[in-house]
């Protein structure tokens, strides 16, 4: 077979595979046919790099056979993508110049037509249905590109939310308190404006989980939150501080009115329904509550500090009771 009868069939076999192409669908391939002499078939076996990551690359690739996965760290990381016979890879570099933006692995034994970026430039300057081609598999790449980063964004959300809120109660957190409340004590400095902040302490929680169970504790400590959430004002700041333990803040609110509210909480838990089982209800709760007033130049954790020594005096008080 002489190098004509050779070029001929390979350009056939190309044909066959190429006709259904995102990049060659439905063009005039006489147009381009002398330039895809200038192509070469690579093969890689499963696991063998195309592309690495923030190298240059001055190819474009069609998958002829098999598959590849697109990973954005290393080479078995984060794997964001497939794509399969007749798709596209590496066009993005190609056309912007830059290096690439993710590795490329082959995931089985795979075969690619390899195309030149110069040749590239002269295909589409020789077929106007290959250039649309181009910008019709662009434009789903930066769509594709997009969605992704929606998907990203909410998932990014949910985990920060999830990280931010107490899992039994849906109160928020400790780490979330804790990055509020700074920023509430700057505020309040920075404004000369009262904050003032209260500690509660279920009294002799351990009792209930020890002889009802730790799901009648749980129960309690939802229906506590609950009040809470129900007593206090949209601006105040609440969370279930770890165990049988919550934190309140108030923004803009004096020592006395701290007080008033610390005693409308404690009557509000004292008298609360814990229904258990059919017939059997709950013992009633009892809170302490120590207060703070935030002092000029203070940092939250001194404030935390002198909440949580007058709770410790209204434990050793007798329990059930407001200490400031």
């Amino acid at each position: 077979m002489n190098k004509t009868e050779e070029n001929n069939k390979r350009f056939t076999m190309l044909i066959s595979v190429l006709e259904n192409s995102s990049l060659f669908r439905g063009i005039n391939f006489e147009a381009v046919k002398f330039l895809l002499l200038d192509c070469q078939v690579l093969h890689f076996k499963e696991g063998e790099v195309l592309l690495s990551k923030n190298q240059r690359n001055d190819n474009v690739y069609v998958i002829l056979s098999g598959s590849f996965r697109i990973n954005l760290i290393q080479p078995n990381d984060l794997k964001i993508a497939s794509f399969g016979e007749g798709e596209c890879l590496g066009e993005m570099s190609v056309i912007d110049g830059s290096s690439t933006s993710a590795s490329v692995i082959a995931n089985i034994d795979s075969s690619v037509l390899q195309i030149p970026h110069s040749v590239l430039w002269s295909m589409l300057s020789a077929s106007h249905s290959m250039a649309q081609n181009l910008l019709q598999i662009l434009s789903r790449r930066i769509r594709i590109d997009d969605e992704m980063l929606v998907d990203d964004f909410y998932e990014r959300r949910v985990m920060e939310q999830s990280a931010q809120t107490d899992a039994l109660t849906g109160l928020h957190n400790r780490r979330w308190f804790d990055d509020v409340f700074a920023r509430q004590i700057k505020r309040c400095n920075e404004d000369r404006s009262p904050f003032s902040l209260l500690i509660l302490d279920l009294d002799y929680f351990k009792r209930i989980n020890d002889s009802y169970g730790h799901i009648a504790g749980d129960r309690a400590l939802i229906a506590v939150a609950n009040v809470l959430a129900s007593q206090l004002r949209p601006t105040d700041i609440l969370a279930r501080y770890g165990g049988e333990e919550f934190a309140v803040g108030l923004p803009d609110t004096k020592l006395d009115e701290a007080f008033t509210i610390a005693e409308r909480l404690r009557r509000a838990i004292e008298f609360l329904a814990l229904p258990f089982r059919s017939g059997e209800p709950l013992p009633h709760l009892t809170v302490s509550i120590g207060i703070a007033k935030m002092q000029k130049g203070q940092t939250p954790e001194t404030v935390y500090a002198a909440a949580d020594a007058a709770l410790y005096r209204a434990k050793d008080g007798g329990r059930n009771r407001v200490v400031i």
